[in-house]
């Protein structure tokens, strides 16, 4: 959000940090008012619509993933936030040993056992929304596999519903 101070601060940083990494192409997504679906400014993407967490957060990844995979030739694709910092030399070096196909993953996975055991969620291991990392592969099935009805839950938690018994996690 352009508007949050701390926002734009983080954004200078990240665009200094990730500059030293020629190899990696990053983008900021922020919700706008515009008179077309989306918009590029070098590299914000502006989608249509409001900042909201629930469906905000969701709608804003997914719509962001069909428009930038579209153009771009991609191994992987990390989905972060604004206060995310990886160390992307290490991050690379794990990627570019990386054998296995079909990966949802990120730095912090987390078990959904919060809420009660008849509950379909009970049970689901996710990746944080800090940073979640996809292959093309897992990418593809995300994109062709996302339902309506996970656009009532929070990101993080709808993207490993999509996952939960198909991909490696």
């Amino acid at each position: 959000n352009e508007n949050i101070p701390y926002e734009v601060e983080m954004k200078k940083a990240l665009e200094k940090y990730v500059h030293n990494f020629n190899h990696i192409n990053t983008y900021f997504i922020c919700f706008k008012k515009l008179n077309n679906d989306y918009e590029f400014n070098n590299n914000v993407l502006y989608l249509n619509g409001n900042e909201s967490r629930i469906p905000g957060i969701l709608d804003k990844t997914i719509r962001s993933l069909f428009i930038l995979t579209k153009n771009n030739d991609y191994d992987y694709i990390l989905r972060g936030n604004i206060s995310t910092v990886i160390n992307l030399q290490k991050l690379t070096t794990l990627l570019s040993n990386n054998k296995i196909k079909n990966i949802y993953a990120g730095g912090l996975l987390f078990t959904v056992d919060w809420v009660e055991k008849n509950s379909q969620h009970f049970g689901l291991r996710f990746a944080s929304g800090t940073n979640i990392i996809i292959d093309r592969i897992a990418l593809i099935f995300l994109l062709e596999n996302i339902k309506k009805d996970y656009y009532k839950i929070i990101d993080d938690v709808a993207i490993g519903e999509v996952f939960r018994k198909n991909v490696n996690i």
